[in-house]
Order: C-alpha cells, then sequence, then structure tokens
C-alpha cells in the first residue's frame, strides 16, 4: 500500500518525469520504424524471390515437355516467325493396338501461354509467361545445322510484359 499513497511532506516521490516518457517514446517509435522497415524489406524481397521462381519453374517445364517431344520426333519443323515454335512428328499409341504418327503444335498464345496441340485436337496449356520469340524477332526453336538432329531451344520468360528470365537447352532427337 505504500507504492500507492504519497506523504506530502516528504520529498519521495513516484513515477516518471516528462523527460523520461519523451525518452522512452521516441525509442519505441524509433524501434517500430526500423521494425516496419526491415518488415518492407523482406515483404519485398520474398515477392521478387517468388516470382522468379515461378518464371524458372515455367521455363524448365516448358523445356521438359518440348525436348520430351523433340527427343522421340520423326521430324521436326522449327518456325521463325509468327506464334507457332516447332511443328513435331513423333509415333504416338492411339489408345488401341495401333501406333500412329501424330502431329504435335508448339504455339504461344497471345496471353504469353505456351501450349500444346496435337493433331488439330484440344490446345493444352504447358506452360505461363513464356515468349515465342527473342528481342530481335527469331523464334525460339532452332535447328543446329553443325550437329545432325540436335535443336537449339531457347526458353525466355516473360512476367509483366517484359522478359525476365532466359535459358538456351540442347535437344537432340534420339530416333534416326
Amino acid at each position: 500500500m505504500r507504492a500507492f499513497f504519497m506523504d506530502k511532506g516528504k520529498n519521495n516521490q513516484y513515477g516518471f518525469t516528462l523527460i523520461e516518457l519523451l525518452v522512452v517514446i521516441a525509442i519505441t517509435g524509433f524501434i517500430m520504424g526500423v521494425m516496419t522497415l526491415m518488415f518492407n524489406v523482406i515483404n519485398k524481397i520474398s515477392r521478387s524471390s517468388t516470382s522468379q521462381n515461378i518464371e524458372l519453374s515455367q521455363v524448365q517445364q516448358a523445356a521438359s515437355w518440348i525436348s520430351r517431344d523433340i527427343m522421340s520426333a520423326d521430324n521436326v519443323t522449327p518456325y521463325s516467325s509468327g506464334t507457332r515454335l516447332v511443328k513435331i512428328g513423333r509415333y504416338l499409341w492411339n489408345g488401341t493396338d495401333d501406333i500412329v504418327t501424330a502431329y504435335i503444335y508448339y504455339d504461344i498464345s497471345s496471353s504469353n501461354q505456351l501450349l500444346r496441340t496435337v493433331d488439330s485436337g484440344d490446345s493444352q496449356i504447358v506452360a505461363q509467361f513464356i515468349s515465342g520469340l527473342d528481342s530481335t524477332g527469331t523464334s525460339l526453336v532452332s535447328e543446329n545445322i553443325s550437329e545432325n538432329r540436335t535443336y537449339i531451344l531457347t526458353l525466355q520468360s516473360v512476367y509483366n510484359n517484359s522478359p525476365a528470365f532466359s535459358s538456351i537447352y540442347r535437344v537432340t532427337r534420339r530416333i534416326p
């Protein structure tokens, strides 16, 4: 009880002075400002890292699909312009006892999606954020003349309408 009552005649007062309160408020404000700044920086780095991981995984996924089809292709026709990247003729099992030649087309949609179409059927989205042409307007799938049955596959991600990530793959057909 002694802490709550003060004697009028004594000089022993309990509590904080105005200066002490202002110092505590200033230190608390400084610490909160630094914490807010650090939170914003970490959040920005996290968002940037996440978008880069998405772009990288989309490029790898697109390369995986196209590489798999080119490796087992009977013939490959790269396109040098337009939205079509490549036409691949390969043997596919038709669901019964027959193996037939099917044509697989890889196209880039207007919304930067890589589409895979088998024999004019329904298109399947293979990857998003993929550009079909490089900055010079050249197709991203080309045949390497110096090596037989080898194709250069350059895939470029486009995120927020700006090229962000690019990777080059060498794919060799297994079927002579």
